[in-house]
């Protein structure tokens, strides 16, 4: 392990990931669980648009190459050691994808305290239009959550391939 990060590891900091399909309010519930428990979030988004931006690196967001993900924990460290002296903990947005990730996060860093894992609903679907549009015709979210099942379905059993040795490797 990175010897930079011996202080970081020394605090013995909660780490929460929190993962689960796109859609399924990842997001949300990791800024609301950051602003209650007032631990750090870490969106693993906004470290890729900075570090894009910054480093001028092509970091591919339809793939998560192994140098892609290398490249995430790394960014991962540099938060960690950036941010650890004035933090309580740290909840992780949409991070790890796959069980390399998990493995490498768990390698390179330290093990993880707790994973929440989302599933997504057709309730949890409509209740996230209703609150995105500001409005609700029932039989309009009927009609195209019928006409887009067949991708929502691959979208969860994709995520659900991925994330499958995780949830295994980490049993609730």
């Amino acid at each position: 392990r990175d010897t930079a990060l011996q202080p970081f590891l020394g605090m013995k900091l909660p780490i929460f990931w929190i993962i689960g399909p796109s859609a399924s309010s990842k997001s949300t519930i990791a800024e609301m669980l950051a602003k209650s428990s007032q631990f750090h979030l870490i969106s693993l988004q906004s470290l890729k648009k900075d570090e894009m931006q910054k480093r001028k690196w092509n970091v591919n967001n339809s793939t998560r190459s192994n140098e892609n993900q290398d490249l995430f924990i790394h960014l991962l460290k540099e938060e960690f050691i950036r941010t650890y002296q004035n933090s309580t903990g740290y909840i992780i947005d949409g991070f790890p994808m796959n069980i390399r990730e998990a493995n490498l996060f768990e390698k390179h860093i330290c093990k993880v305290n707790v994973i929440i894992y989302l599933t997504l609903t057709l309730d949890a679907l409509l209740c996230r239009r209703v609150t995105q549009l500001h409005y609700f015709d029932v039989e309009e979210e009927r009609i195209k959550y019928v006409d887009s099942l067949r991708n929502i379905n691959k979208i969860v059993q994709k995520f659900q391939r991925k994330t499958i040795k995780i949830a295994s490797k980490y049993p609730p």
